[in-house]
C-alpha cells in the first residue's frame, strides 16, 4: 500500500479507491475515486472531504445506522447504503457543496416520494440525507443516447409539478445562465459553432415561454 500523510488523515491506496483514516475515529471511511478527483478540484471541497471521516462517524451515531461502503460513481457526494436498528435499508449522502444541490432537500421534500425516494431524515446545514434505500442499476450514461434522451424526457414529465407560494425554488433561468456562461467560455472547444450558438439562444430563450411554472 502506498501512504501519503497529513498531520490529521492518512491516506491509504485502496482499489480504485482510497481509505481515509481520521485520528481521532476508530474506523476508516472508503473515498471513491470519482468523489476524491471531483474534490481535487476546489479548495473548499478538498477541505470537506478533509472533514468527512468526522461526517460520517456523525451520522453513524445520530442515525443509528450500520453502513455498507459507499457507491463507487458518486462524484458530488459521499453515498452509501445502510441499515437502521430494525433492519430497515436506507442510504446516508453526505453531500458535497455545489451549486445544483442548493434546494436538494427542499425538491425531496416536495415530491415526497413521487417519483423521487424519500427523504426520511436531514441536517441541511451539514448537507446530510438519510434517504430511502435505492440502489444503483445500469448507469445511463451507458445507454445509447437517443435512449438517454427517452429516459430523462420521461423523468422530467414525472417530475412536473406546480409548487405552492411561496416557495425557495430559483427560476430555471438562473442555472441555465450559469451554464451558458460556462458554455461561452469554452468556445474554442465548440467543432459546430452555428449550432452551439443556437443552442444557447434557446436555452436563453425558451424559460420564459412557459405558461406555467412548475418544479
Amino acid at each position: 500500500m502506498d501512504r501519503a500523510h497529513t498531520s490529521r488523515i492518512t491516506w491509504l491506496e485502496f482499489g480504485s479507491g482510497h481509505l481515509q483514516f481520521h485520528e481521532r475515529i476508530t474506523r476508516l471511511v472508503i473515498i471513491p475515486a470519482r468523489l476524491e478527483a471531483a474534490c481535487s478540484k476546489k479548495p473548499k471541497h478538498k477541505s470537506w472531504l478533509s472533514q468527512l471521516p468526522t461526517l460520517v462517524a456523525d451520522f453513524e451515531r445520530r442515525w443509528s445506522l450500520t453502513l455498507e461502503p459507499p457507491f463507487e460513481n458518486s462524484s458530488a457526494g459521499w453515498v452509501a447504503p445502510a441499515r437502521l436498528p430494525d433492519g430497515a435499508g436506507v442510504v446516508l449522502k453526505l453531500g458535497m457543496a455545489h451549486a445544483e444541490c442548493v434546494h436538494e432537500i427542499d425538491a425531496l421534500r416536495f415530491w415526497d416520494g413521487e417519483p423521487t425516494v424519500r427523504l426520511l431524515a436531514a441536517d441541511r446545514k451539514r448537507s446530510a440525507l438519510l434517504l430511502e434505500r435505492c440502489e444503483p442499476g445500469v448507469g445511463l450514461w451507458q445507454r445509447p443516447k437517443p435512449e438517454q434522451d427517452l429516459v430523462l424526457a420521461g423523468i422530467l414529465k414525472e417530475l412536473r409539478h406546480t409548487p405552492t407560494n411561496p416557495h425557495p425554488f430559483r427560476h430555471l433561468r438562473v442555472m441555465l445562465e450559469a451554464w451558458i456562461k460556462e458554455t461561452d467560455a469554452a468556445s474554442e472547444r465548440w467543432t459546430d459553432s452555428g449550432l452551439v450558438g443556437e443552442g444557447l439562444r434557446l436555452l436563453f430563450l425558451l424559460p420564459g415561454s412557459a405558461r406555467r411554472e412548475v418544479l
